[in-house]
């Protein structure tokens, strides 16, 4: 059915005349006389009362009128939004980030978005980077903030460098490799990572590592040869008995 037939029936019902209804919609009276009279066809029966005063609808009409309003009204809206989105605009953003990258680089960039736009509504995803680009191509979020392999995305999506950040890993001053100054994440690849899972893990580790209210911890199984290894996220400042070490 033909969406502008069904607004041009309501158009009629507000203003209780074909006159003053082919007035807004610029066509002549007889032409939406001839439509009304199709629509009635269509359903198969009368939509409006004539009288000398205008026209008013029949228990039919004011029925197509109550259906009818909120169902043009939701697809209003949804084709609004479909519009925004089409042109790279949306009442939401979807951000999935890092926990090392949030303090210098979202939290700056999150306060002028709320400036330049406060209409629209941020939803933040905390998400590893493999997880990040799963939802990039399942459309799931419109912002990765990710590590080193956001550079894997760059045929897809648009990708540009912000900044280097370093990556510290956290090693007993008895560990072979703690003597080192700087590491390779090949030189790990047999080590445990602390990477998710923070309440567990905080229950585990000593009290003495004195660990942030939210430190973005848990843990991997060892790194195999051969494997795609992941990027860890920063450690914890090193406590009595450790070394960080730049990697």
């Amino acid at each position: 059915m033909d969406l502008q037939l069904l607004r041009a029936f309501l158009l009629v019902v507000e203003h209780g005349s074909l006159n003053r209804a082919a007035e807004r919609l610029q066509l002549a009276q007889s032409t939406l006389t001839r439509r009304m009279r199709a629509l009635e066809h269509e359903l198969g029966g009368p939509l409006f009362e004539r009288g000398p005063s205008g026209v008013a609808p029949t228990a039919a009409g004011q029925l197509l009128e109550r259906q009818l309003r909120p169902v043009l009204a939701d697809l209003d809206r949804a084709l609004g939004e479909v519009r925004k989105r089409a042109r790279g605009q949306s009442a939401e953003l979807r951000v999935g980030y890092l926990m090392s990258a949030v303090a210098d680089y979202l939290n700056p960039a999150l306060a002028a978005l709320r400036r330049a736009h406060p209409e629209v509504k941020v939803r933040m995803l905390d998400l590893s980077p493999g997880e990040q680009m799963a939802a990039l191509r399942r459309g799931e979020i419109d912002v990765a903030l990710i590590g080193a392999t956001g550079r894997l995305l760059s045929r897809e999506f648009y990708v540009r460098r912000l900044a280097r950040l370093p990556v510290l890993v956290a090693l007993a001053e008895t560990h072979p490799l703690a003597a080192r100054k700087n590491l390779r994440f090949a030189d790990l690849r047999d080590e445990h990572f602390t990477l998710r899972g923070r309440a567990r893990i905080r229950r585990a580790l000593p009290e003495r590592l004195d660990l942030p209210p939210r430190a973005p911890l848990g843990l991997s199984r060892p790194l195999r040869p051969g494997r795609r290894q992941p990027h860890p996220r920063p450690a914890p400042r090193g406590h009595r008995g450790s070394r960080v070490l730049d990697s």
